[in-house]
C-alpha cells in the first residue's frame, strides 16, 4: 500500500510482481473451479445414465452448492423500517451510485470497486444520534484497499482487508457516527485505492445505535 515518506511506500517493481502472482493464483483458481464443476457435470450424466439415484443426488447437491447463489445475503430492511435488530440496514439497492461502483442484481451486491467510484445513501428517516458503522461484505484473498467515508462532513478513511475465500461473509466496524437532524443527511463511501481484484463486494451498510450492539456483532 502506497504510504508518505519514511519507506512507506511498497516500491513499483515489488508492486508489479505481486500483482502478476496475484492474477496467476486468482487464474490459477478459476481453472481449478471450472475443472471440478465439469467433472461433477460428468458424473451426474453418468449416474443419471447408469439410474444411481442415490449418487445422483449427491451430486446434484454438490452442484447446487457450488452453483447456486454463491453469496446469500438476506434482503436487508431500507433506512426507515423499524429496526427490530437494533440496527438500521442500508441495502446495495438503495443506493446512489457513480464511477465503476455498480449493482449486481443477481448477487444483490454492490461490485465494481477497482477504480473510482462511490455509493451514497440518504439518511433522511434515520432517527438522529449516535451509530456504530459496520459493513458485510465479500474480498478474495488477493484483494482490499482503502475505502473513505463520510457521514454529515465527518470523513474517515479506512482499510479493507482481503482474506478467504470470496464466498466468505465479512464484516468490518469502522466507528462510531453521529447522525444529524438534516434533512439532507447521508453516507457516503467512496474508494481510495485498490489492489488488483478491487476491494470489495458489498453486502450491506449496518448502522446500529451506539451501546446497543448485539453480541456478536448481529447481523
Amino acid at each position: 500500500m502506497a504510504g508518505g515518506a519514511g519507506g512507506d511506500e511498497i516500491p513499483f517493481s515489488l508492486k508489479v510482481l505481486e500483482e502478476e502472482h496475484e492474477r496467476e493464483v486468482a487464474e490459477g483458481m478459476a481453472k481449478l473451479a471450472a475443472k471440478y464443476h465439469t467433472a461433477l457435470e460428468k458424473l451426474r450424466a453418468e449416474y443419471t445414465a447408469a439410474g444411481d439415484l442415490d449418487s445422483l443426488l449427491a451430486v446434484r447437491a454438490e452442484l447446487a452448492r457450488i452453483s447456486a447463489e454463491r453469496r446469500s445475503p438476506a434482503p436487508p430492511t431500507e433506512p426507515g423500517d423499524p429496526p427490530a435488530t437494533g440496527s438500521y440496514k442500508l441495502a446495495p439497492a438503495g443506493a446512489t451510485l457513480t464511477g465503476r461502483v455498480s449493482l449486481d442484481g443477481e448477487l444483490g451486491l454492490l461490485v465494481g470497486w477497482k477504480g473510482a467510484g462511490s455509493a451514497e445513501w440518504a439518511l433522511a428517516k434515520v432517527a438522529p444520534g449516535d451509530y456504530l458503522v459496520t459493513l458485510d461484505y465479500h474480498s478474495g484473498p488477493f484483494a482490499g484497499g482503502k475505502v473513505a467515508i463520510d457521514i454529515g462532513g465527518d470523513g474517515r478513511q479506512f482499510e479493507i482487508t482481503g482474506s478467504g475465500m470470496w464466498d466468505d461473509p465479512k464484516s468490518v466496524e469502522i466507528g462510531t457516527f453521529t447522525v444529524t437532524a438534516e434533512p439532507d443527511r447521508s453516507l457516503r463511501l467512496t474508494l481510495v485505492e485498490a489492489r488488483t481484484q478491487g476491494v470489495m463486494e458489498l453486502r450491506q451498510v449496518r448502522l446500529t445505535p451506539a451501546g446497543k450492539q448485539p453480541p456478536g456483532g448481529g447481523g
